[in-house]
């Protein structure tokens, strides 16, 4: 016989309703709260590329010596950026900026050939017919009736979506004019008139009588030159940091704090820097890789190289597969090429891992060769050479072989010259891009957020000292803040940069609801990247630590730890009182009547022990 109390099953679900009653209550009075129901402030947003800006670069020299980067990110929050495959500054600046994977966007290198249109895309190509499939933020915000004002960010020259930013800049190579002086000027009057216009609710910054932030952003060359000559660990790259972090400064001095601290700063990277060596290299046309570059047309970097045929019957300009001469092959020319060599990878287009979200894209090479992070793949300097193949003549592609093979080595034996490079594995921690973000979006207790969601172990928020790359012995500071990069560079939270695209909206406001219309009555872009409640609760509120800007205390981390069980126990307990108050009351046990005498109540498989008594339900 099993015995039960009559009223459990009526008192748990009262006390469960009533429970979740009360933890509403809890959250809503200042709980721990899911990221969709915080209520994120918005601000005018600047957007800050520091190209090649390896994460590990804030930890690899003191802080001291990069004051405005450490004081931004002390009073903001700190992470790492993954980048796309492959890691280069197209294909990844437009990514940032469209929250679109590079099979998406079409951007797929920042030289690759379009077997439709019968042209190369390169650096320098600012036809609109190259930007079809990706909307970036510029675009969307103008949508919502935004300002928008881009300096030198790649792609801005170009008109997407019959759009452009209100005010764009053709690129012009000034990194010698004295630190970047012009663009910051242009950048810091944008950033002043934006806080006066809010101030006076200047028409020309609202839409139907709402004030609407605007969107701007910046491009630095650097520190990614220098890593190429130099090396990510070369005393001149740290330089070209240190340069760049005055850049910053003379910023935040000419806008002045106010508008500085009432701006959203978020400064990013589009990939890291590898350093390579002659020691390194895998040489493509020597057997038994045997790579026929005579026969094939190669775009591309010597980390991913995209191969494809020349045409047959007199014709050497590159086609597509389905229009290439008997004797190629892609699957045998990708299985031989990836057997040659350990440190070489090689697949055919249809057969490049999915995790790359790459390979779908036709614009992406027959066969993709790509090198070990490290390594460099020598043969063809495929970036330098070829014609832009405007018509279908000779495609000037034939490179002297041995001028090559000795060119290749001694440029990375040289003590400047080709020392460092990227394109690499996105995996590979060295290809991890800075991440900061600061601003009154954003939380404000100098996290470093450190783990992995991808592999389950958690992320969590480090403050203060625990979060200090300067704790190791000064004896030789050099080698000791190097230590410092290596020791926490795997340990920094690296998401995807496709999330960078949701994380300014949110933070300028714009709605990603596709169900919700912008300004211009069309919903907003379909992305591939997504802002996880978990990280936008980690960018946007304080889990450790203060608003203020305080470092955490350990009295604060107990009560952060803590908060879960109060969430439960507060609401459970009041549950408790109020459901066993009532039923005396209404057992008319109030408030301290006898117990009743249980008696049977039929004879059956499951005998019910019911009070002598007591009112309906009691």
């Amino acid at each position: 016989m099993r015995v039960r109390d009559a009223r459990l099953g009526v008192g748990a679900g009262r006390a469960l309703l009533l429970y979740v009653a009360f933890a509403c209550l809890v959250c809503s009075a200042g709980g721990t709260s899911s990221a969709s129901d915080v209520p994120i402030e918005t601000a005018p947003t600047l957007l800050i590329s520091f190209d090649g800006f390896r994460a590990s670069y804030l930890d690899a020299q003191d802080e001291r010596a990069i004051p405005e980067l450490t004081a931004l990110w002390r009073a903001g929050v700190r992470a790492s950026l993954r980048p796309r495959f492959i890691s280069k500054t197209f294909p990844n600046h437009h990514t940032l900026v469209t929250g679109l994977n590079e099979n998406t966007h079409g951007i797929v290198a920042n030289r690759f050939f379009d077997p439709d249109l019968n042209k190369s895309f390169t650096t320098a190509s600012t036809e609109s017919f190259w930007w079809t499939k990706g909307e970036p933020l510029w675009v969307t915000a103008k949508r919502d009736g935004r300002d928008t004002r881009v300096y030198y960010w790649p792609g801005s020259a170009s008109q997407m979506k019959d759009k452009r930013p209100n005010e764009w800049f053709p690129y012009v190579d000034d990194t010698e004019e004295n630190l970047f002086t012009t663009r910051i000027g242009v950048v810091a009057e944008w950033l002043v008139d934006a806080h006066r216009g809010a101030k006076t609710h200047n028409p020309n910054a609202s839409t139907n009588g709402t004030n609407k932030h605007p969107f701007f952003a910046m491009y630095f060359e650097e520190p990614d030159a220098s890593g190429h000559k130099h090396g990510p660990f070369g005393g001149v790259t740290k330089q070209s940091v240190r340069d760049v972090d005055t850049a910053l400064g003379k910023l935040r001095r000419r806008v002045g704090d106010e508008v500085w601290e009432g701006t959203n700063v978020v400064i990013v990277s589009d990939h890291g820097m590898s350093e390579l060596s002659p020691d390194r290299v895998v040489f493509l046309h020597d057997t038994p890789c045997g790579l026929p570059f005579e026969k094939v047309h190669v775009e591309g970097s010597d980390v991913v190289m995209h191969v494809w045929p020349l045409g047959g019957s007199g014709k050497s300009y590159p086609v597509s597969a389905d229009q290439a001469p008997l004797w190629f092959d892609a699957d045998k020319l990708a299985i031989q090429i990836n057997k040659c060599h350990p440190h070489v990878n090689a697949w055919t287009r249809d057969s490049v891992p999915t995790k790359f979200a790459y390979g779908g894209n036709k614009r992406v090479g027959p066969v993709v060769v790509a090198a070990d992070d490290g390594w460099t793949l020598c043969g063809v300097n495929a970036s330098g050479g070829g014609s832009s193949n405007q018509t279908n003549e000779t495609y000037a592609h034939e490179r002297d072989w041995s001028t090559e093979h000795a060119h290749c080595v001694a440029s990375l034996a040289a003590s400047s010259g080709h020392r460092g490079a990227h394109g690499f594995d996105n995996d590979a921690v060295s290809m991890r891009a800075v991440f900061i973000a600061s601003g009154p979006s954003f939380r404000k207790d100098g996290a470093r957020l450190v783990g992995d969601f991808l592999n389950r172990d958690g992320v969590s928020g480090l403050t203060g000292a625990d979060a200090n790359a300067n704790q190791f012995s000064e004896r030789d500071a050099a080698n000791d803040f190097n230590r410092a990069a290596s020791f926490w560079e795997p340990k920094t939270f690296a998401f995807n940069n496709t999330a960078v695209f949701p994380i300014l909206a949110a933070a300028l406001g714009i709605p990603l609801d596709p169900s919700l219309n912008l300004a211009d009555g069309y919903p907003p872009p379909t992305i591939d990247g997504v802002l996880s409640p978990e990280l936008s609760a980690f960018l946007f509120t304080t889990r450790v630590g203060t608003r203020n800007g305080d470092e955490g205390s350990d009295e604060d981390e107990k009560n952060s730890a803590a908060s879960p069980f109060l969430l439960f126990a507060v609401p459970a307990f009041f549950s408790f009182i109020v459901v066993n108050l009532a039923e005396r009351y209404a057992c008319t046990r109030w408030p301290f009547a006898g117990k009743g005498v249980p008696t049977l109540a039929g004879d059956t498989d499951e005998t019910v022990i019911q009070l002598e008594g007591t009112t309906r339900g009691c």
